[in-house]
């Protein structure tokens, strides 16, 4: 599988899992971040061999708060987004190895490489 990198950004503070708004004022933040997702990994328009599909995800916060598992929680949206636009069912993104980069806040984001998993340095 050819390695491709894609880089999104950075969910908004809504849709982290500890944030307590209501559904009512997340939904149409989740609807957008996920359609901008879904445009930006269009323009990629891979193919992919049957079965799973290796990512690294590597998350650069715009503060060095939070956690791993939050910050991976935050991204079903960026996911749905991916998926959608590749066709693919996103229980497919597997193995997935993940990391935090330093914090960014100037270009906040997160960087996906398709085809490998990322070996920590």
């Amino acid at each position: 599988m050819p390695i491709l990198r894609l880089v999104l950004p950075y969910p908004p503070s809504i849709l982290n899992p500890n944030n307590r708004s209501h559904w009512a004022k997340k939904n149409p933040v989740k609807v957008r971040y996920r359609e901008h997702c879904r445009a930006l990994a269009l323009s990629m328009a891979p193919t992919f061999p049957p079965g799973k599909i290796p990512l690294s995800i590597v998350f650069y916060p715009p503060r060095n708060t939070g956690d791993l598992d939050n910050m991976l929680s935050s991204c079903k949206a960026l996911f749905d987004g991916v998926s959608d636009a590749w066709g693919v069912n996103d229980k497919l993104f597997r193995p997935m190895t993940l990391d935090v980069g330093k914090a960014d806040k100037a270009n906040p984001r997160v960087e996906i490489t398709i085809g490998e998993t990322h070996q920590l340095r």
